[in-house]
């Protein structure tokens, strides 16, 4: 049976007095098919519209209107326009519209839906759209091509705007926008457009406050995008992902000025960002296979931005983590390389920190930890295996400063190598470790512990099985370890103030033990060939002790 009701007419009427006019509501429905049911609610008596247009069968369509005073003495502006057309069999649609134009800014809602095939909503319906307005001003459109989708859009406020698109089977998409943080009527100016293109895909926008942009476009198969608790004012999300099964979160983005970017290419990729304070940027792109990110910033003014995989290789499995509590951070991590998991963590209160990771192709399983307590520390590490066998493993770096001013720079090539710096004030640490004649290397460590100010330490190993343990505690101490081949072992000591220490070994198997206290003392160790061992004690003040050794075999001490 085909139902048409149409409550209300375009007329023209007076008031009693004649002294104001007013413009009933205007509904127009047309209906073709079998079991088509339209209902329109015009309550107010001021300027509303609505259009239903419905073709084949079973089609539902609702639309309630309602405008607040004000808008009585708009006489010809709309409080409310809404436009339904649908064209298959089984769909629903429905728009609530409470205006109140005291600007003369009308809610215009449009539904246009084309659905096809058995699928379903959870509702039991092919297609099912919501539209809900309050306020003045705001835009709502809907979108949606193929069967089983679901799209559901809450405007509250002035000025928001809001587009959803679907036109593959089976999404979900639900937004809420809500103007002034705390859900009030003002200004609000808030924008969102979810776009989904193919099937079972799930997209979600929340966000409070005025200004915002929040921007989800998938194209695949079983991804989720979700953002939520965006407010404050001006922030701006954008997630894009193409493939299959993956994930992204932006959460809790709250303050003022912020900007989230998520783009992810491929299956299994999970991004997740959530920022707490005003003027942070967070940038994620994602080549996936299982590529993890997490970035949380609490502050202003932090930036991170994490690059993962370029496809090339085919190696899957980065991960990076980074946590900015503070102000003024900036964190960069980029990796192209097959289980390689980089984190950073740059501390509650601090201010000003700098880290930089970068794990290139090849590096396997290489793992690189920052944490920097104070302000002003820079952290640099790169690890990049360049040649050898497949199944190359290793490379560890670790750097903690507590302090301010403190600097570390690690630089590993080979793989095996580990790497740890532990700082505490204002010192300078950089570690090299690089295969001899671009020969992937196995086994170099490298210990920095430093606590004090301007005190610095240099390590090079270019080579393989090298060992270099650094321990300085003091003021104005300097340490330079340079190993040339394999199996070398140096160890450094110093306490006191302006000490300085430098060691050279080269060919294979040289053993160098520098022990430095009170001040002013200096110690040059040279050793080329096999098995020397040298040992330099310097316990008083004003000391200078030199040692070279070549050939094989020679021990030398110094006591002072």
């Amino acid at each position: 049976m085909k139902k048409l009701l149409i409550l209300t007419a375009s007329m023209l009427a007076l008031s009693a007095g004649g002294a104001h006019a007013q413009m009933v509501q205007t509904s127009e429905i047309t209906q073709a098919g079998v079991s088509n049911d339209a209902t329109v609610n015009q309550a107010g008596g001021d300027e509303g519209v609505s259009d239903i247009d419905q073709t084949g069968d079973d089609n539902e369509a609702s639309v309630t209107q309602e405008d607040g005073p004000a808008a009585s003495s708009m006489f010809n502006v709309p409080a409310n326009i809404s436009d339904i057309d649908q064209v298959g069999n089984n769909q629903s649609a429905t728009v609530v519209q409470n205006g109140e134009p005291a600007n003369g800014d009308s809610n215009v809602s449009t539904i246009t839906q084309t659905a096809t095939g058995p699928n379903l909503t959870a509702g039991g319906f092919a297609a099912e759209a919501v539209v809900a307005q309050g306020g003045e001003g705001n835009v709502g459109t809907i979108l949606q091509s193929a069967s089983g989708n679901y799209a559901y859009a809450d405007q509250f406020g002035s000025d928001n705007t809001s587009m959803i698109d679907q036109f593959g089977n089976n999404n979900i998409a639900t937004l809420n926008e809500q103007g002034n943080s705390g859900g009030g009527l003002g200004e609000s100016d808030n924008d969102s457009t979810i776009l989904q293109g193919g099937d079972n895909n799930l997209a979600e926008v929340d966000q409070d406050g005025s200004g915002n942009t929040s921007i989800i476009d998938q194209d695949g198969s079983d991804n989720e995008a979700r953002i939520m608790d965006q407010n404050g004012d001006n922030n701006f999300s954008t997630i894009l992902q193409s493939g299959s099964n993956n994930d992204a979160l932006v959460d809790d983005q709250n303050g003022d000025g912020n900007n989230s970017s998520i783009n992810q290419e491929g299956t299994d990729g999970d991004a997740d960002v959530s920022q707490d304070g005003d003027n942070n940027v967070s940038t994620i792109d994602q080549t996936n296979d299982g590529a993890i990110a997490v970035v949380n910033q609490g502050g202003n003014n932090n930036l991170s931005d994490i690059n993962q995989g370029n496809g090339a290789g085919n190696f899957p499995d980065t991960e990076a983590y980074v946590t900015q509590d503070g102000d003024d951070s900036f964190s960069y991590v980029d990796q192209v390389s097959r289980e390689s998991v980089a984190t950073v963590n740059q501390t509650v209160g601090s201010s000003s920190n700098t880290s930089d990771i970068d794990q290139l192709l090849g590096s396997l399983r290489a793992t690189a930890t920052v944490t920097q307590n104070g302000s002003n520390g820079l952290s640099t590490i790169l690890q990049e295996r360049d040649g050898g066998p497949p199944n190359m493993e290793g490379m560890t770096a670790t750097v903690t400063q507590s302090g301010d001013g403190a600097e570390s720079s690690i630089t590993q090539r080979d793989a095996g190598a580990s790497a740890t710096v532990t700082q505490d004030g204002d010192s300078l640490s950089t570690i090299l470790q690089i295969g001899a004649d671009g020969i992937i290397a196995n086994g170099n460590t490298a210990m920095v512990d430093q606590i004090g100010d301007l005190t610095s330490s240099m390590i090079s190993q270019n080579g393989e099985s090298n060992s270099a343990t650094v321990d300085q505690q003091g003021d104005m101490l300097m340490s330079s370890i340079d190993q040339l081949g394999s199996g070398h072992a140096a160890t450094v000591t110093q306490t006191g103030f302006s000490n300085s220490s430098t060691i050279l070994q080269s060919d294979m198997n040289n053993t160098a033990n520098v022990t430095q206290a009170m001040n002013g003392n200096t110690s040059m160790v040279t050793q080329s060939g096999d098995g020397h061992l040298a040992t330099v004690n310097q316990t008083t003040a004003s000391n200078a002790s030199t040692v070279t050794q070549s050939g094989s075999g020679n021990t030398a001490t110094v006591t002072q």
